[in-house]
């Protein structure tokens, strides 16, 4: 198999998996984003080396929990992912994460945003809780900013065409 193969299959079982994840959790449509867009924006982030796709497999070689992780020189931020609900109980998602982090700190990066989930009954809330069942929710939510001009942008951008409920990273368009 070529590298442009081996790239195609992984990049398709990732867009599957984070389609029927976001069906599952009824997501809003701006969650469905065009596949040759996230086909051409996950290849350029691995080309470029500010990328990383991680997955968990079953013995059968069924991919059940993924993660496209976005990363700078300092810090690593879990960006889009999904996982199969029929293997919930055997906890993919902690097994990725920990994936996730053992690559990150190979790469030399000592921080890790796991990213969302900022209220109870949310599913990214109650999974970082399981990291910390002390810490207050303002501990375990953080917005850092890089680029204040290019997020000012975003930000008007978004609030012109009505897609914030909040004032927190905004969708990319």
């Amino acid at each position: 198999m070529n590298k442009e193969n081996f790239q195609k299959l992984y990049i398709k079982q990732f867009a599957e998996l984070y389609f029927k994840t976001m069906t599952r959790n009824n997501a809003e449509n701006y969650y469905y984003f065009d596949e040759q867009k996230l086909d051409q924006s996950i290849r350029q982030s691995i080309k470029d080396d500010y990328g990383l796709l991680h997955f968990v497999y079953t013995k059968e070689n069924i991919p059940i929990a993924t993660e496209w992780t976005l990363y700078s020189r300092r810090i690593g931020y879990s960006f889009l992912g999904g996982m199969s609900f029929d293997f919930y109980k055997s906890r993919p998602a902690e097994i990725l994460k920990n994936c996730i982090i053992n690559d990150l700190k190979r790469i030399g990066l000592k921080r890790y945003n796991l990213g969302g989930g900022k209220e109870d009954f949310d599913g990214i809330y109650l999974f970082k809780k399981k990291f910390s069942h002390t810490l207050p929710i303002s501990v375990l939510n953080s917005k850092s900013i890089h680029l204040p001009e290019s997020y000012e942008l975003a930000l008007e951008n978004a609030k012109l065409k009505n897609l914030l409920k909040e004032n927190y990273f905004p969708p990319f368009i």
